[in-house]
């Protein structure tokens, strides 16, 4: 997956429609060759400011998981996103950096990000967004990269797809020791704390009482 002719797609993109529709792209060969490669377009309507990186993250990452799971017999070996975020260039409180949205000295960017089994692995850009007074896209500044480092919502995604490769046992089991570990050192204060900010996101009671206690 070439990640420059990413970038040019992305910015032609919204350049032409004046606004920007966030995609993801999985490629998968058949461990048969009998069978036919499959390539994977997604749109990634499924993002608000409202939400939280973390929260994001995991919904990115389960699209990953649920995207490769479709086609048994087929393993992953690229995969891509370009999406909208949000750069924060000065010191931040930890709840905008969950929610960058809520600085009020925020930049507009897209980041493009690749991944591929042989190459370079891992690939990460970051594009600035200019709009005009109409909120519409009117120019896109220069690629700055490669990044040292993927985004969280990318490194997330690409979890997704390699948990796919898993049986669904190992991944859930790995997740909920994860999470039992990082909750077993919270003071009671942090737990409540912890509990409001996952119903603030929408996450059912009874799945925070098996998580959380």
């Amino acid at each position: 997956m070439d990640i420059q002719h990413l970038i040019s797609a992305a910015s032609e993109a919204m350049l032409t429609d004046g606004h920007i529709m966030p995609m993801a792209h999985i490629e998968l060969k058949s461990n048969d060759a009998a069978q036919k490669d499959i390539n994977v377009i997604m749109a990634l309507d499924l993002f608000s400011d409202s939400q939280s990186i973390p929260v994001q993250s995991g919904m990115i990452a389960r699209v990953g998981w649920e995207e490769c799971k479709k086609y048994p017999g087929h393993t992953p070996i690229a995969a891509g996103i370009y999406a909208e975020a949000w750069r924060i260039t000065e010191p931040a409180s930890d709840e905008q950096k969950m929610r960058p949205k809520l600085n009020p000295r925020r930049q507009e960017t897209i980041i493009v990000e690749t991944w591929c089994v042989e190459g370079p692995k891992t690939e990460s850009y970051r594009l600035l967004v200019i709009r005009d007074h109409k909120k519409r896209v009117v120019d896109i500044g220069p690629a700055e990269g490669p990044k040292s480092t993927i985004s969280m919502i990318f490194a997330s995604f690409l979890q997704g797809i390699h948990d796919a490769q898993r049986p669904d046992e190992e991944t859930i089991g790995r997740m909920e020791r994860a999470i039992s570990k990082r909750v077993a050192h919270l003071s009671p204060r942090q737990r409540q704390e912890l509990r409001d900010f996952a119903k603030s996101e929408g996450i059912p009671e009874d799945m925070l009482d098996d998580l959380i206690g």
